[in-house]
């Protein structure tokens, strides 16, 4: 691991977070199992913002290369 946290936003029952690190894409973990599970990609620089949709089964992340992503969830989480 190691790196650079960018961004970190909760879901709203505190279940997942949404992780953005120095990398070109960030990630969702489930929070008490200490687990990835998706990631989210398709930038060509450092992710420096996250968060969830407030409505939408998605999660949102800019870049420093300019680029905002929104990315559909791989299951209901």
């Amino acid at each position: 691991g190691g790196g650079e946290l960018s961004g970190l936003a909760m879901d709203g029952d505190g279940e997942y977070m949404i992780v953005g690190t120095g990398a070109s894409h960030g990630a969702i973990y489930h929070v008490e199992q200490h687990a990835p599970v998706q990631t989210l990609g398709g930038h060509g620089s450092a992710v420096r913002a996250v968060d969830w949709h407030p409505t939408l089964n998605c999660a949102i992340t800019g870049s420093a290369d300019a680029t905002v992503r929104v990315s559909k969830l791989i299951k209901a989480l």
